[in-house]
This record gives structure tokens, C-alpha cells and sequence, in this order.
């Protein structure tokens, strides 16, 4: 049995692969902004918004009480459908905030774990990371900036 870390695991692709472990009976850690919805005793849940501070620091206390993590899939995602002129400063801040920079902290606090266990991270980017859509500026911007992040972590990690 293997433990896999799902951030998003309520919805889309995170509900997807919290299914797929739970058939595989895998541990499954999950953490999503909404409510749990699967009832399994194979899922240790956290209730957070990893777009703010607290809901951070309650993953990394999440992470820090696993004895290891085999995968982690990085699923939660957020964004916004408007033109970049009407829309808000803080609707903007907060898409960068769950598509970048949390994604990266999120990274470095898994690292130790998914190192000790020779485990996988995955993360989901978009097509828009690489291809210009209307109206979807800032969540195209941070998928493309954590692409970049993960090239040059890479590069790092494998010399």
C-alpha cells in the first residue's frame, strides 16, 4: 500500500486520482477547499484553503505527521474568467497565490518525504501555461510560471 498526497482531491482531476488509489487501497492524504466528500476510512482529510496562510500551515502540520509519501499529485488550482482590466486585484493576487507561490512552498515541504521514499511529485499545468486565452490571463501566467519553477528544479535536482 502506498500513501498518496492529493491537494484538490474533492473535485475534476483530484476526485479522479483519490478514486483510483482508494480502488488501488492506497493511504490517500487529501486536502481540498470544500467540504470532504468520499467517506473512506482510507483518507486522512484536511479542510483547508491552501491559498491563505493558515490553510498552508495546517497542510504542512498535515505533511509533517506522515511517516512518508510515495506520490503527490498537486491538483489544486483556481482561476478566473474576465478581462484582465476588470479583474480585481485580490481575484488576481489570489490565483497566483494557489497556482505559484503555495504550489511551490507546497513542493519544498513534500520534498523531505517524497526524497526519504524515492517518490513521485506530479503537477498539473494547462494548456493555457503555453498558449494565449483570452480572458484567462492570469491563471495562464501562473501555470506557466510554475512550469518554469519545476525545469529549473529539476535541472537542480538532477545536476
Amino acid at each position: 500500500m502506498q500513501t498518496v498526497y492529493i491537494t484538490g482531491c474533492n473535485s475534476g482531476l483530484g476526485r479522479s486520482l483519490t478514486e483510483l488509489h482508494l480502488k488501488r487501497e492506497d493511504r490517500v492524504v487529501g486536502v481540498d477547499l470544500s467540504p470532504q466528500s468520499l467517506a473512506d476510512p482510507q483518507i486522512s482529510y484536511l479542510h483547508a484553503d491552501l491559498s491563505t496562510e493558515s490553510g498552508l500551515n495546517a497542510a504542512q502540520k498535515q505533511i509533517g505527521a506522515l511517516d512518508r509519501i510515495d506520490t503527490a499529485y498537486l491538483c489544486a488550482s483556481s482561476g478566473h474568467y474576465g478581462p484582465i482590466g476588470l479583474t480585481p486585484d485580490g481575484v488576481s493576487h489570489s490565483i497566483l497565490t494557489t497556482n505559484f507561490t503555495n504550489q511551490l512552498r507546497l513542493c519544498r515541504m513534500l520534498f523531505e518525504k517524497l526524497k526519504d521514499s524515492q517518490g513521485t511529485l506530479v503537477f498539473f499545468s494547462s494548456l493555457m501555461a503555453a498558449m494565449p486565452c483570452v480572458h484567462y490571463e492570469v491563471y495562464g501566467a501562473s501555470k506557466a510560471a510554475m512550469e518554469g519553477f519545476l525545469r529549473s528544479w529539476s535541472q537542480e535536482l538532477n545536476g
